[in-house]
């Protein structure tokens, strides 16, 4: 149970570290009028805001889930089965945040670039 608890705690971790480093898209500021882009920039991550990416990390947590208990199935006893469930709950749960995070800044980045920006990123 403690190395669940720490493996949960990790995972976490390394998912709260990933997301908080989240690309920002990076223009061309060769004729571009800055106050304007920075309109452009907040409505384009309220755009973003749509990603339902707490849809994302249940299904992914829920997958990762199935995918360790069968596992743990597979190569072990009853205890390995929680203990594959938990630890696939996690990192799928990770897996997905990080994915969503990917897909908001996706989406930012591409309706800049169709409101005519260069995006380098």
């Amino acid at each position: 149970m403690n190395k669940l608890l720490l493996t949960c705690c990790v995972s976490l971790l390394c998912c709260l570290m990933a997301t908080a480093c989240a690309s920002k898209p990076v223009i061309d500021t060769a004729g571009v009028d800055m106050e304007q882009y920075q309109a452009d920039l907040a409505d384009c991550e309220q755009v973003a805001s749509q990603v339902d990416a707490e849809a994302m990390v249940v299904q992914s947590a829920g997958l990762g889930a199935l995918i360790g208990a069968l596992f743990g199935l597979v190569t072990g006893d009853s205890s390995a089965v929680g203990y594959g469930a938990g630890w696939g709950a996690v990192s799928g749960a990770t897996s997905g945040g990080l994915n969503a995070d990917q897909e908001k800044s996706n989406v930012t980045k591409n309706c800049l670039y169709n409101r005519g920006y260069a995006v380098l990123n």
